[in-house]
């Protein structure tokens, strides 16, 4: 279950991310999934719950945002026509050939804290500038390694 050592990566990256902060535990962490990223959302979910299992992080939540693949054909643009989880190599109404755009993302979104005694702190963008889907710190990247 590869969702584990995914769960520990991101945990690894808001606790990065917290180290320059004045803020308390993590309170809510959102991650972009693509459908073509081999990750399981509700396994993923488990992960994090045991991740972070007798730690500070310990009852805060992932949530999962569903990023969606996109099929395109050069001539009729966005095609719809297929069953979930399947893919088309041609076009079913022009038979040219089709690109999958898309759908390939493992991206934290945001991440919140407790306030340490104040207000709760929120980050509208991934825990670091690295963590973008595709630069060499990304979690997209690292999770080809783990």
């Amino acid at each position: 279950m590869h969702e584990m050592g995914l769960a520990l990566e991101i945990l690894k990256a808001t606790r990065k991310a917290a180290e320059d902060r004045a803020v308390g535990p993590l309170e809510e962490v959102q991650v972009m999934v693509g459908e073509l990223s081999s990750v399981e959302p509700d396994l993923l979910v488990y992960a994090w719950e045991a991740a972070t299992k007798g730690s500070p992080e310990e009852g805060s939540t992932l949530k999962v945002l569903w990023q969606p693949a996109r099929q395109n054909c050069a001539a009729c643009g966005v095609v719809e026509e297929r069953a979930a989880g399947t893919w088309l190599r041609l076009c079913p109404r022009c038979d040219l050939p089709l690109q999958v755009v898309g759908g390939d993302d493992l991206t934290v979104r945001t991440c919140r804290y407790h306030p340490p005694g104040g207000q709760r702190q929120e980050s509208n963008t991934a825990p670091t500038s690295s963590a973008a889907a595709g630069s060499p710190g990304s979690l997209a990247a690292r999770r080809k390694h783990v």
